[in-house]
């Protein structure tokens, strides 16, 4: 019973982190690396939901080759810094680029 309860747990997870991962922006349309840098994108924003909640769907980003380009306005550069330390942190990613700003317009 438990592990029926896992696996639609899991399934879910997933189908919700590609979901999420649909407002990310690619440098490319098709993937060289056997689909690695996607997987990884899902990894992140799964990760970003997990640790920051819902509102992590603004949070905009590329990954390219293993190297993730996090991009955006946010609302301090703290959260700049937050962003880039969870990505860092997800399995496959060699290195995090943060191109964020604050705008207090």
């Amino acid at each position: 019973m438990y592990s029926s309860i896992k696996a639609s747990l899991l399934a879910t997870s997933l189908s919700l982190a590609v979901a999420l991962t649909s407002n990310c922006a690619y440098a490319r349309t098709e993937w060289t690396d056997g689909g690695e840098d996607a997987q990884i994108a899902v990894a992140i924003r799964a990760e970003l939901v997990r640790q920051s909640g819902p509102q992590a769907n603004h949070i905009r980003f590329q990954v390219l080759d293993h190297v993730v380009y996090l991009h955006g306005n946010v609302s301090t550069p703290r959260e700049g810094l937050e962003e880039a330390e969870i990505i860092g942190g997800v399995q496959g990613v060699k290195k995090v680029v943060n191109l964020t700003w604050t705008f207090n317009g």
